[in-house]
Formats: structure tokens, C-alpha cells, sequence
């Protein structure tokens, strides 16, 4: 009720009927509709086959380097440290196969060799691996080449 110059004055509320019920119901599926179609869309250009795998071989070959081969070499160094990584800077160190990737540090990335079968061969995918100044664990360039074949 509203007070409208000292009088009480009765509202009416519109009274919703089952059609207008049906409209909303018919909107709100129109809609979810929409955003679940809209997001498989995005999922399917954005979450590729490639994608996945070329991030893992990345992952993998920066944490082969930053665990493995950069201790490595350093501990076999006499003399000047940079000077010794500095050979190294323009052709890179010897390659490094994929299959020695999924191997090192006592195999513990060998579950991601499920990633790379029947889309890479471990035995010609190669990382190539560019020491830059200052010569730290996080400072090199990696240049992949690989034979990995996707659908």
C-alpha cells in the first residue's frame, strides 16, 4: 500500500503469466547456449594438439639446461668461466635429442614421453642450446628443431 495524501492507496502488481515465464526460461537456455558453444570455440583454436606439445618440448629443454647440462659443463670448466661459455655462444653445444630430454635426471620427465608419441620422433626432434652473457643458469636461447607431425 502507498500513502498518497493522507490516503492509502491499494497497488495492483502486474500478474505474471505462465507465457512471460516461458520467455525468461527460453532466454536464460539461449544464453548459456551461447557461452558453451562460445567457449568450445576458444578451447578448440587456443588448446591445440601443437600447442600442448611444442610447450611441453619448451618446458622440457628449458629444464634440461637449468637442471642438467648447465651444472654439467660448469663443473668440468678450468680456467675462466665466461670465457669458456663464450666458445659456445655463436654455435651452441653439441645437440640434445628429445629422447635424452624424457631421460635425464633419472627419468624423472619420462611420463611426458606419453605427450610426444605419435607426434614427435625422439630420435631426430633436436634442441640446440646458445650460452648469453652473463653466463647464469637462466641466461641461454634454446633453437628447436623438430620432426613432430600434427593432425
Amino acid at each position: 500500500m502507498k500513502k498518497t495524501k493522507g490516503f492509502y492507496k491499494r497497488t495492483r502488481r502486474k500478474k505474471v503469466n505462465d507465457a512471460d515465464g516461458y520467455r525468461i526460461l527460453i532466454t536464460i537456455i539461449v544464453v548459456l547456449l551461447m557461452i558453451i558453444v562460445g567457449a568450445e570455440a576458444f578451447a578448440k583454436l587456443y588448446f591445440t594438439t601443437e600447442r600442448n606439445v611444442m610447450g611441453r618440448l619448451n618446458f622440457l629443454a628449458d629444464a634440461y639446461y637449468r637442471e642438467y647440462y648447465y651444472d654439467r659443463f660448469s663443473s668440468t670448466i678450468v680456467g675462466d668461466r665466461n670465457a669458456a661459455f663464450e666458445k659456445y655462444s655463436e654455435y651452441g653445444f653439441a645437440p640434445v635429442y628429445l629422447r635424452q630430454l624424457l631421460s635425464f635426471d633419472s627419468g624423472k620427465y619420462a611420463d611426458y614421453r606419453k605427450y610426444f608419441e605419435g607426434h614427435c620422433d625422439t630420435n631426430t626432434t633436436t634442441i640446440y642450446y646458445y650460452p648469453r652473457a652473463p653466463y647464469g643458469k637462466n641466461d641461454f636461447e634454446t633453437k628447436l628443431v623438430h620432426t613432430c607431425k600434427f593432425d
